[in-house]
């Protein structure tokens, strides 16, 4: 019969490489990139090494190995600090531990034996807290959130996306501009074939959503709404696509993202749309 540790801990997955902090720090963040909730975290310490126990979903444990440190300048206890800050932003309940340089040595090494989960599982959590005193100050931030939600690398968010976009999505990184660019004409392609009808920019999507007499209308919405709608077409055309064709844009990686996410939504908009007659 299993321990009530062996339940807690089957399955224990490990994550990261040791002494290296970005890559133990990612480990972290694609987890709750993904979705994924982390109700608590573990913060073992031997001296000024630190790695972590994650619970995610209330239904697994994952050893984050120990790229973290504290006590001195450099690249681990920034990590750390940003580790911290990062998981009680998303509510997990933090708690330190200390703990042999043995058993950072074993998990390092994916390692741990059945009396070193026994041992954790039944651990008394440091008191008074310290773990606070790990997290750094951010000089010159205003708005810590925004600070913290760019240590994440911008990614496309594979689940919203209108299938459509596809084979767009999975080339944008390799040629944001160029895949941008496809994405806009794509749309008025879909415009002109869904409402069948001449045009280009803002005189095809008037044609197509005018609310008065569009081809096309959105079920529920106020005339008011539909050319707001109408409106956000034209305004993404000549914010985003009609720059783009007249001059090479240097953008940031997450201006990019953020412009194929409005291209995106636009396309959502599009397929909701019916026929007035219909």
């Amino acid at each position: 019969m299993k321990s009530n540790a062996e339940e807690q801990f089957e399955g224990l997955q490990y994550v990261g490489r040791a002494g290296i902090s970005a890559v133990c720090l990612d480990a972290i963040l694609r987890f709750l990139q993904f979705g994924d909730t982390i109700n608590n975290a573990r913060l073992l310490t031997h001296e000024n090494r630190h790695c972590f126990l994650l619970h995610v979903n209330e239904r697994f444990w994952v050893a984050v190995k120990s790229g973290f440190g504290s006590g001195y300048g450099g690249e681990g206890p920034k990590t750390l600090s940003v580790a911290l800050q990062i998981l009680e932003l998303h509510g997990a309940e933090i708690e330190e531990y200390e703990v042999k340089w043995s058993v950072i040595d074993r998990l390092d090494r994916s390692a741990l034996r059945r009396a070193d989960i026994e041992a954790l599982f039944k651990a008394e959590p440091l008191r008074p807290q310290r773990w606070n005193d790990y997290v750094l100050g951010a000089e010159g931030v205003l708005d810590i959130a925004e600070h913290l939600w760019r240590k994440y690398p911008p990614v496309i968010p594979f689940g919203i996306l209108d299938g459509r976009l596809a084979d767009l999505a999975l080339e944008f990184f390799n040629r944001p501009d160029e895949t941008l660019m496809k994405g806009f004409r794509g749309l008025e392609d879909a415009v002109r074939s869904h409402a069948q009808v001449d045009g280009h920019g803002a005189k095809l999507f008037r044609k197509a959503f005018d609310p008065q007499k569009g081809v096309l209308v959105w079920k529920g919405l106020t005339p008011a709404e539909t050319e707001s709608r109408l409106n956000l077409f034209s305004a993404a055309f000549g914010a985003c696509r009609n720059p783009r064709a007249h001059k090479e844009i240097k953008s940031s990686r997450r201006d990019q993202v953020s412009e194929f996410l409005l291209l995106n939504m636009l396309f959502r908009m599009e397929r909701e749309a019916t026929s007035r007659k219909t």
